[in-house]
């Protein structure tokens, strides 16, 4: 990156930082304004209030005008304290919601860009970096204290080279001078603490990894059976030890050029005490003022220093902040397709030719497909695994789109349609579900629990704050509440887990992380497949897809599963897939894929005849395993 690029990348990553920070807390940044200004003050009132002080006890002695003046510095110094110390409470609770904010702008940057991304490992790897450097290298309140410190400085150092031009226009190019050498050491500084956040990026993610791995509930049990604590032990140790051998290597060098940036900061303040000296002496600089240049010169080198450092500072910063930048560039989902939805609650869907290949993969995962499903058909697809039945199900779904071909709704291709709109007419459940750490109603919704109980209002009162309207509108929001939980109950009975639910502690508000409540429960993997398919239920979509979530259930559970469901979506279009067999059975029509083709087509009976086909072969494969 030569000069250029560099600089225009910096005022990028800034502009990016600044504009963040007024989105997501807009007082923050006048609010750190007004506490550099202060900051500026106070040095100020030192340096300039003991000068006026000393020249009049060594001249006219004035009474009143010695206490006007001690009482002006000791107000000044009131004042300013008081009120830093307000900003510094302000700003220290800007910053604890500045990084709240910023959490909540990443999740929802994270859930809205397009699946692909998710799953490509380029895109995983610049997330991980970017985040693991903001949350571990503190680079969100590393570049707040740094453009503080750049703001504070200049303003005091603005002040600070008008007095120093009074005294002597070449003690401030000296002062200048050894600036630019200790400015030098610094940047060699910033570049061995660069490279400790970088070089001891993969170690610190991984001893970070052992950790929660060690904590990891899922992994408990396999933990403690294979006797593994010592080998996660071993490997975190190890991990240390190179990190400590890196910080050793860094931190090493860098006090070295921090003790030479001491050593020209003497030097520099001998020669001008010496100068100073000589000129009090020989009667050309008052005590008064011998006083004011003598703190004035201390006060510069240190500013100076300190912006310079601050400098430097973000600049390193911004050179770990360009991942994040370069993360927020990728897209949202939400930003294609503009068209509505077709009108009705039946759809025919059709992919035309479609071939898909995952980022960075070299081969086709599906190979020209094509395949019109009508509206209301139950499809069954099956194959053996990495045939593509999951992958033709995603770009359905829309969490991919076809490298090839497309794929239409009603004549309309999928991608074209509002985004919103599509993904609110599809549900699914896939073979890797997962349940959220809150209540069992929350999961089966999506929605949270107080929108039921409030209507939305969060109890708010009406206008003219009308105790009868707020106790109707509240009678209202709990007999909703109350309809809304008899509908959850009856999509529950239907997968054969209500009884469950209800024998849990707090029925449907029993939450399902113990990390968070203690009153937690843990759903056996039948009960979480159940109700991981009752919030498919619960969306009411007219085209739902089931993607082995049945894994877990033993084959008379899972076609009992497959047999309510298949009554509960009668009108409904269908997308089964399933490694046993026994939703073939009441499907309209087979999909056997093989090797990211389709290569048989038709309902059982038809395929279960056709003597050394692939569905023939499989479907016998398992009965013959149920019969022995």
């Amino acid at each position: 990156m030569d000069k250029r690029e560099f600089l225009n990348s910096n005022q990028e990553v800034i502009k990016y930082f600044i504009r963040l920070m007024h989105k997501l807390t807009p007082a923050y940044l006048p609010t750190l304004l007004v506490q550099s200004l202060m900051k500026t003050i106070r040095p100020l009132l030192f340096i300039m209030g003991p000068k006026l002080i000393v020249d009049e006890l060594m001249g006219l002695q004035r009474t009143d005008r010695l206490v006007l003046l001690i009482a002006i510095i000791a107000l000044g110094n009131f004042v300013v304290g008081v009120t830093e110390k307000v900003l510094k409470s302000k700003t220290d609770l800007l910053t604890y919601k500045f990084n709240n904010a910023f959490e909540r702008h990443i999740a929802k940057k994270t859930v809205e860009i397009d699946f692909e991304n998710v799953e490509d490992p380029e895109i995983l790897n610049l997330k991980e970096r970017a985040l693991f450097a903001v949350r571990n290298h503190g680079l969100m309140y590393g570049m707040v204290e740094g453009l503080s410190k750049i703001a504070n400085e200049m303003i005091l150092i603005v002040s600070l080279s008008a007095i120093i031009w009074t005294f002597s226009p070449w003690v401030l190019l000296l002062l200048i001078g050894v600036v630019m050498i200790n400015s030098f050491l610094f940047k060699k500084i910033q570049k061995y603490y660069y490279r400790e956040s970088t070089n001891t990026v993969n170690a610190n993610r991984a001893f970070v990894y052992y950790i929660n791995q060690s904590g990891d509930q899922e992994l408990a049990k396999d933990i403690r059976l294979y006797n593994m604590p010592k080998m996660i032990i071993d490997k975190m140790n190890r991990v240390n030890l190179a990190t400590y051998d890196e910080y050793l290597k860094i931190y090493g060098t860098i006090s070295r050029l921090d003790g030479l940036v001491s050593v020209n900061v003497q030097i520099q303040t001998v020669i001008i005490y010496i100068l100073l000296a000589a000129k009090a002496v020989g009667g050309t600089v008052t005590i008064g003022n011998f006083m004011m240049y003598a703190g004035t010169i201390g006060k510069y080198s240190q500013s100076m220093n300190n912006f310079v450092s601050g400098i430097i500072e973000v600049n390193r910063l911004c050179r770990q902040l360009e991942l994040l930048v370069e993360y927020e560039k990728i897209p949202a989902s939400k930003d294609s397709g503009d068209q509505a939805m077709p009108d009705g609650n039946l759809f025919e869907i059709e992919f035309h030719d479609v071939s898909f290949k995952y980022p960075r993969a070299e081969d086709f995962t599906l190979k020209n497909i094509s395949v019109k499903i009508h509206p209301g058909e139950k499809i069954s697809i099956i194959g053996l695994n990495g045939a593509g039945k999951t992958t033709f199900v995603k770009l359905l779904t829309r969490l991919y789109k076809p490298t090839e071909g497309k794929i239409t709704l009603n004549g309309v291709d999928i991608n074209d349609v509002d985004y919103n709109a599509y993904m609110s007419n599809i549900a699914a459940v896939f073979q890797d579900y997962r349940l959220f750490g809150i209540s069992v109603e929350e999961n089966i919704t999506g929605k949270n629990t107080l929108d039921f109980e409030t209507g939305g209002k969060n109890g708010e009162s009406d206008d003219n704050g009308d105790a009868s309207v707020v106790s109707a509108e509240g009678d209202k929001n709990a007999a909703a509440a109350e309809g809304a939980e008899r509908e959850i109950y009856g999509i529950l009975e239907k997968v054969g887990v209500a009884s469950d639910i209800a024998a849990l502690p707090n029925g449907l508000k029993t939450t399902l992380d113990k990390r968070f409540d203690r009153g937690a429960t843990k759903l056996s993997g039948g009960q979480a497949q159940k109700v991981a398919i009752a919030r498919a239920l619960c969306k009411d979509a007219p085209i739902v897809v089931l993607d082995e979530p049945t894994a877990a259930l033993d084959p008379i559970a899972e076609h009992d599963v497959y047999c309510r469901f298949d009554q509960m979506v009668q009108n409904k279009t269908a997308i089964y897939i399933s490694h046993r067999l026994s939703s073939c059975r009441f499907c309209d029509r087979i999909l056997v894929f093989d090797k990211g083709r389709i290569i048989e087509v038709g309902s059982h009976d038809e395929l279960i005849i056709q003597e050394g086909s692939q569905y023939e072969r499989m479907f016998n494969a398992q009965a013959t395993y149920y019969s022995a």
